[in-house]
């Protein structure tokens, strides 16, 4: 990758010739970037029509920026591409969230909240949800988190002590102002997220980052 312009050969120097940067971060911050990624073997165009994707490698082999690529070339079109980092999180805290089931389902919870809230924070801007439901995600949210601008971690750490939920009763979603555990609001929070969904014309993609 090269920036600049240079008019003769006397004022080109190999030093002036950018390589990128091995962290995907800082190499998508770059506001050209997508128009010199590679896409080998169309895997971001594959990995946008699957349902469910793992995407596994090594530090350094390309997972964080292939996730950039997909949300900075999917920004037209009706949908939204969100990637929520875990970088800073220390997973050994999850274990104050787990649920009472047997075996690997115990943190199967607590995902699902983080996975659905999430979701939800993608829908505040589908243009195609009606305004008194982004109204009643927006509430959520600002009651539950103090903000809609939050991440995972956030999500995690509230997640004891929610202070209203979300509901379809009727075919009308709304609010429901409680106070409890996320445990006690998971079914009626993935009803409605489904509910917003089935709605919904957009196309929805959420990468989860840096999960080791």
């Amino acid at each position: 990758m090269s920036h600049g312009t240079y008019k003769t050969w006397d004022d080109f120097s190999l030093s002036k010739i950018f390589l990128g940067n091995a962290e995907g971060k800082r190499e998508a911050a770059l506001e050209d970037f997508e128009n010199f990624y590679y896409d080998h073997g169309n895997i971001a165009t594959r990995l946008v029509k699957q349902k469910t994707t793992l995407l596994l490698g090594a530090k350094g082999s390309g997972k964080t920026i292939l996730a950039e690529y997909i949300k900075k070339t999917n920004t037209v079109g009706g949908t939204f591409v969100a990637i929520e980092t875990f970088y800073e999180f220390q997973f050994h805290n999850i274990v104050n969230y787990k649920s009472d089931d047997i075996g690997v389902n115990i943190y199967k919870p607590i995902w699902k909240w983080i996975i659905l809230t999430l979701i939800a924070k993608q829908l505040l801007n589908d243009h195609s949800i009606d305004s008194k439901e982004t109204e009643c995600l927006t509430t959520f949210f600002k009651k539950n988190y103090g903000s809609i601008d939050i991440k995972s971690k956030k999500i995690i750490n509230n997640a004891k002590a929610i202070k209203c939920s979300l509901q379809v009763l009727s075919g009308e979603m709304s609010i429901l102002e409680t106070s409890g555990s996320y445990l006690d609001y998971l079914e009626s929070m993935e009803k409605t997220i489904l509910y917003l969904l089935e709605k919904s014309e957009a196309k929805y993609i959420l990468f989860f980052d840096e999960l080791d």
